[in-house]
């Protein structure tokens, strides 16, 4: 007899240890709020798929690897760091500390 077991590389919920919460390191608000975020088990869109909505049809043919969908994917990811850390630097200075450096 000879048993065969399959994996999709997918992890549920229920599979993952509990992620630690660090309540010491900074005020982030809501505590209640902040652990729920944390513990969700949603997932977003991949950049590269919101990357390929911007483009044309013809570019979006020639996939992640073509010259449009590699540019449009740097200037994503840019703006992304940028707003990031905008976002952190108000927060920060918020809560009376520096901006991050």
């Amino acid at each position: 007899c000879v048993a065969v077991c399959l994996w999709d590389a997918h992890y549920s919920q229920e599979d993952c240890i509990p992620l630690p919460v660090n309540e010491e390191l900074l005020s982030v608000g809501k505590l209640e709020r902040y652990k729920k975020t944390i513990q969700t088990a949603s997932a977003g869109k991949l950049i590269s798929d919101v990357v390929l909505q911007t483009l044309n049809k013809a570019e979006r043919k020639q996939g992640m690897t073509g010259d449009a969908y590699l540019m449009e994917e740097q200037h994503y990811e840019e703006a992304m760091n940028t707003v990031f850390h905008n976002l952190m630097d108000d927060v920060l200075l918020e809560s009376g500390m520096g901006p991050m450096t």
